[in-house]
């Protein structure tokens, strides 16, 4: 097992390279990516596990032809911070918005669909700005702290519920979303993600199960999961803390060996952080802020955009989960 100490900055010189299928540990030495772990009622087996810890940058297994170099989304986001604007629908959410500057008219954009914690129900649409949510990407973004791939690629919507996240609520959202003349936005519908953290992961995955029109999900410390052969076919990339005193690390560990052992040509991946801090403000949810050192990953976005739906419209994709 990977072991260190608490996550900080990247120390580069102590990175070794690693071959395909391979991570990298903090002493520099390479495990297999068939890596066993305990802590569930038995050992499981993840096929792109990363348990990362201490100084070291992680090593990705990536799909052909991606780069395992951190890309430019390693560079400052913007300096100043952005103010994100409102939006509306009458008939589901109101949310945060997030468009990037330099985007060409008419261009349809990427969409990463965030979907915030409890934590954030009671007050209203800027709970979700609030400092228990940093690092999630609408915090880092209305800061001026995003990664620039972040920034730049991606139309951000964050919308807010007081009564948790209903897939078909998401679904109705999602469709005005993707009426321009209703939205103003311009989103490419082939390339649409959804993310959240703890209830907020958890319908994210629901959501991307249920609808069928994520190109793949992002779940974070999510709080449960659809039944593993409801998401078949649907890229995932669970991130967790092992240290989560408030929704074990387990909910991501079974979900990810149970889609692993169902469809193992799917990219089903997770990142496990033994030292997971706390929300800022939620000192007594320890290892539950494992949004801080995801979301700012580089390589999570140029994942993200390696993935797209096949030009056939997303309801002729097989729902019945037969093989």
């Amino acid at each position: 097992m990977v072991t260190g100490a608490a996550i900080g900055p990247s120390s580069r010189s102590s990175r070794k390279e690693c071959g395909s299928g391979k991570i990298t540990n903090t002493a520099g030495s390479c495990k297999s990516k068939g890596h066993l772990w305990a802590g569930t009622a038995a050992a499981v087996t993840i096929s792109t596990l990363l348990i990362i810890s201490g100084s070291a940058p992680p090593t990705v297994a990536f799909p052909a032809g991606m780069k395992s170099a951190p890309s430019a989304g390693s560079k400052p986001g913007p300096k100043e911070p952005r103010e994100l604007r409102e939006l509306r629908d009458p008939h589901s959410f109101e949310a945060l918005v997030h468009e990037p500057e330099k985007g060409q008219p008419g261009q349809q954009l990427p969409l990463l669909l965030y979907l915030h914690g409890a934590g954030e129900q009671a007050g209203g649409l800027r709970d979700i700005l609030s400092e228990g949510a940093t690092g999630t990407p609408p915090v880092e973004l209305a800061k001026g702290s995003a990664l620039s791939i972040l920034a730049d690629r991606f139309v951000v919507v964050a919308p807010h519920t007081s009564r948790g996240w209903r897939p078909e609520a998401v679904g109705k959202f999602l469709d005005f979303l993707l009426d321009s003349s209703s939205s103003g936005l311009q989103l490419d519908p082939r390339r649409l993600y959804s993310t959240g953290h703890s209830m907020g992961g958890a319908g994210a995955l629901m959501a991307a199960a249920a609808t069928r029109r994520f190109a793949a999900v992002v779940p974070v410390a999510p709080s449960g999961a659809p039944k593993p052969a409801d998401l078949r076919g649907i890229p995932v990339w669970a991130f967790h803390g092992r240290n989560d005193i408030i929704v074990p690390s387990q909910v991501s560990e079974q979900l990810l060996e149970a889609l692993r052992r169902s469809e193992p040509s799917d990219d089903a991946r997770l990142t496990l952080y033994d030292d997971a801090p706390a929300p800022v403000g939620w000192p007594d949810y320890l290892g539950h802020a494992s949004t801080i050192p995801a979301y700012a990953m580089p390589e999570l976005y140029d994942w993200l955009l390696s993935h797209q739906l096949p030009k056939a419209a997303p309801e002729d994709r097989d729902l019945s989960g037969d093989t």
